[in-house]
């Protein structure tokens, strides 16, 4: 696809962008870059709706745009979460790049603490396939329902968990706190993963004046999200000797 059509966002203040909404990961459709530049990639015209805001969540007018890792809650203590804030009448351009990370099955063999990474099929006790992100979310969770037996709203529900007030007498005892100020998560690294960056610049509408000229243009910012560059960096791991080799 050349161009995605402009649209104008609801009246949510944060805006996230999903690739899909499916849970299982074969259903997810991949879609090719065919286009570079900002001609050919992502492109939404933003509407804040100012003479809405009425409790706003963020100091300033605007939205805060998330991109995460369809396969992952976007956490951004974990990594994988790119996020920043587009203010009201701007042309916020975002240019992505990606490097690639394989690792061969033949590795499998060899110990989690030796390979130091994890296939998506392993370890999937609360989860039909592994992400290193997912993995630290479970384990913040779990260490939270330990400490006070209740678990944010916000975060994924995988089991029956409880939201709660914690009990008054929670914090009394200073020196169990303390055995619980360190987080400790068995969590490695993904096996196979694309990891993505991003370049930004702002600058005024007179940058997309052709997008906007059928637009009375009042607060409307611009955002365009793509690709500069065809290909990528692929890291590979792999086993460079067997056992029976070294004979």
């Amino acid at each position: 696809k050349a161009r995605e059509p402009p649209f104008l966002s609801s009246r949510l203040r944060e805006v996230s962008f999903f690739t899909s909404n499916v849970l299982c990961r074969d259903q997810l459709e991949s879609m090719k870059v065919e286009s570079l530049t900002e001609n050919g990639g992502l492109l939404v015209v933003l509407d804040p709706f100012l003479d809405d805001y009425f409790y706003p969540i963020f100091p300033s007018a605007g939205w805060k745009v998330t991109i995460f890792n369809p396969h992952d809650y976007p956490d951004t203590t974990s990594g994988g979460v790119i996020d920043f804030l587009v203010s009201p009448r701007v042309h916020r351009s975002v240019q992505l790049e990606a490097i690639m990370f394989d690792s061969t099955r033949s590795i499998m063999s060899h110990s989690l603490e030796k390979r130091d990474c994890v296939f998506e099929d392993e370890m999937t006790a609360l989860q039909r396939f592994y992400t290193y992100s997912n993995c630290i979310v479970d384990c913040k969770a779990v260490d939270m329902w330990n400490m006070c037996g209740c678990i944010p709203f916000f975060l994924p529900n995988r089991a029956k968990w409880l939201s709660v007030v914690p009990h008054g007498n929670l914090y009394d005892d200073d020196e169990e706190m303390e055995k619980t100020n360190t987080l400790y998560c068995d969590c490695y690294p993904e096996c196979s993963d694309v990891k993505y960056n991003a370049k930004m610049a702002m600058f005024g509408l007179e940058h997309v004046s052709e997008i906007l000229k059928d637009t009375e243009v009042k607060d409307q910012s611009v955002m365009t999200i793509y690709f500069n560059n065809f290909g990528t960096i692929k890291l590979k791991q792999d086993v460079i000797f067997r056992w029976y080799e070294l004979m």
